[in-house]
Formats: C-alpha cells, structure tokens, sequence
C-alpha cells in the first residue's frame, strides 16, 4: 500500500519557508521605513538646533550691544550736559535763541549748503574785521595751472572740502584781523593760497580756502530676519 506522507511533508516545508520568507520581507520593509524616518528626523532635530543656536548667537549679540550702549550713555550724558553749561561755547551762540551746543553743530555743516557758507562768511566771519568784501565765490577756484578745483572727498576723514574764494579789501590791520577771525572761526577753514596788492593805505587780499561739511551719523533700531 503507498503512502503520499512523504510529498505533504515537503509541501508544508515550502509553504512554511515562503512564509517565512512573507515575514522577513515584511520586517526588513518596517526597518527600512523606520530607519528613513529616523534619519529624516535626524537631520530635521539637526537642522532645527543649528537655527536655534543662530537665534541665540543673535540674540547675545543684541544684548552685548544694548549692554555697551548703556554702559556708554552715562558718560556720554555727562560730557554733553558740561558742553551745554560751557560759558565760552554759548558765547559763541550766533543768536540768543540757539542752544549751546548748536555752535558745535554750525562747525561740521551735514549738507553742502553754498549759500548758508556765503552768509556765514559775510555776517560771522568776514565782516568782524571790518574789510570789505568785494567778491566772494563758493563755487570752484583755479590752481596754479588755470584748472579749476571742484568739492573733493579729503584722504584722511570722510569729511568733503568745499571750496571758495573771496576778495578783500582794508587797511593792514582790517586784513591781518580777517585772517585771525578765519583761522579762529568754529567752522575749520583752510587757506590754499593768499595774493596781496595795493598800497600802504589800502591793501587788498584774493584768499582761496577750503571750509568742510560731512554725512550725518545716525543711530537705528533695526530688525533682522534670521532664515532656518
């Protein structure tokens, strides 16, 4: 009598490796999506605390920078509030309305005003001495060589020359005193050259000088973006 023991028996062996087989696909594809998930999340925690670490540097910075600024306004209160009680400054006041400080303001003009630089030559500086004033130009002046010299940025400060010229006319002292109130005025004023004639009892002078203004300084509060 045959028996089919033999054939189920190896059946059963294949039907138990192909499901064995079913189960190690099926654990090595749940440890592949693990193991994806896991680097994703990696680099996302990665990426995450390399943002937070540039908010906080930022953040230090700011306060480092708020720290000085406080440490600073102190002496700096100080040293302003000496200016505006300095006798010999406000004696430099142009009108009685103006502050103590603002002859301080009129020596480093922040624009390039012609005509204020004309008036305060003719009213404040010039006219101290009693010379006439003949001509004054605040355009350009000529060199030696008949080239005319326009403003210019100077190579030692951000500080931009203004160029003028003026003639004028008085007697030796008049002119000795012009020159004494040019070199004492608040507002800094170059002579390039100085061209006398006349005679003993009228003299005239053809000054050209340079005077200065510069760009404002400001102080903001800004806001800055920091991108992940």
């Amino acid at each position: 009598m045959e028996t089919k023991q033999p054939g189920i028996t190896g059946l059963k062996k294949r039907q138990q490796i192909q499901s064995a087989n079913k189960s190690v696909f099926l654990w090595v594809t749940v440890a592949a999506v693990l193991v994806t998930i896991s680097l994703v999340l990696s680099q996302f925690l990665f990426k995450e605390f390399m943002f937070k670490n540039r908010i906080i540097g930022k953040m230090m910075n700011t306060n480092a920078t708020l720290d000085r600024n406080i440490k600073n306004y102190v002496p700096l209160k100080q040293e302003v509030s000496k200016l505006m009680a300095n006798p010999e400054l406000a004696a430099l006041k142009v009108e009685p309305t103006d502050i103590a400080l603002q002859p301080i303001i009129d020596a480093m003009p922040t624009v390039d005003d012609r005509v204020a630089l004309a008036t305060s030559l003719q009213q404040a500086v010039l006219a101290k001495s009693g010379v006439t004033i003949e001509s004054l130009s605040t355009n350009t002046f000529t060199n030696g060589g008949g080239m005319a010299t326009s403003v210019k940025n100077t190579a030692s400060s951000t500080a931009t020359e203004v160029p003028f010229v003026v003639r004028v006319s008085g007697s030796y002292d008049q002119l000795k005193k012009c020159f004494e109130d040019m070199h004492r005025s608040i507002r800094p004023i170059s002579i390039q050259k100085i061209v006398l004639s006349g005679n003993g009892t009228k003299l005239m002078a053809d000054i050209e000088a340079v005077t200065y203004y510069a760009s404002p300084k400001t102080t903001a509060l800004t806001e800055e973006a920091v991108k992940p």
